[in-house]
């Protein structure tokens, strides 16, 4: 961890020096679960959003064919 936050000074010094700037409402840094495009990445792994398949989970199965 330490070693980036080093990396993110050296970046957020290299914008500034070059006038760029970032809204800070879009970037979230040191957290541990990640959506991203439908998948959560986390220390484990990469896994589907259980929200994009929580309705396919749900439906109900035909008791009868016809």
């Amino acid at each position: 961890m330490h070693e980036h936050v080093g990396h993110l000074r050296s970046m957020f010094s290299i914008f500034r020096v070059n006038h760029f700037f970032a809204n800070e409402d879009n970037y979230t840094f040191c957290i541990d679960i990640v959506v991203f495009l439908g998948f959560v990445i986390n220390k484990s792994g990469l896994h589907v959003d259980p929200e994009k398949i929580k309705t396919i989970q749900e439906w109900l199965t035909r008791k009868n064919v016809g």
